[in-house]
C-alpha cells in the first residue's frame, strides 16, 4: 500500500492562491447612489435640476454633507466647498437600475442664471449627469 504524504500549506500560501485566482474580498461599504440636486438662479427662482449616479463610501444620513467624488475638478466651483449647499435633504430606496438609494439635496443657490448654467454645464459635460431646465 502506497504511503500518503500530508502537505501543510501556510495561510500565506492560501492567501496568495486566492489573490491569483481572482477571488477578492469585496468592500461592502461602497454604495452607488443617485443624486438629485436642484439649481437655483436666485433664492426664489428655480433654474433646473441635475441628477446622476455616484459611488460613496457608505450610505449617508439626512442632514449630512455629501462628500463629492475626489476625482472631480471642482477647484473653480466654489459652491462645492459650501457645506450648507451640499447637504442631503432626504434619502430613499431607489428601485431602478444603476443605484441603490436616491439622495435628494437641498440645492445650490446662485446669484444669476449665468452662474447656474455654469454648474449645469459642469454636471452634464464633466460628470455626465442629466440636466432638466425649468
Amino acid at each position: 500500500m502506497p504511503q500518503q504524504v500530508l502537505t501543510i500549506h501556510s495561510s500565506r500560501t492560501r492567501f496568495a492562491g486566492r489573490l491569483n485566482s481572482g477571488v477578492r474580498p469585496q468592500n461592502r461599504h461602497m454604495v452607488r447612489v443617485r443624486v438629485s440636486l436642484p439649481l437655483f438662479s436666485s433664492p426664489t427662482d428655480a433654474f433646473g435640476s441635475v441628477s446622476g449616479e455616484i459611488v460613496v463610501n457608505a450610505v449617508p444620513s439626512e442632514g449630512d454633507v455629501l462628500a463629492w467624488p475626489e476625482g472631480w475638478d471642482v477647484a473653480a466651483l466654489p459652491h462645492f466647498g459650501d457645506s450648507a449647499q451640499s447637504r442631503i435633504w432626504g434619502i430613499s430606496k431607489w428601485e431602478l437600475p444603476g443605484a441603490d438609494f436616491l439622495l435628494t439635496m437641498y440645492g445650490f443657490v446662485f446669484d444669476s442664471a449665468f452662474e447656474a448654467r455654469q454648474y449645469a454645464d459642469f454636471f452634464q459635460q464633466v460628470v455626465g449627469f442629466d440636466f432638466d431646465e425649468y
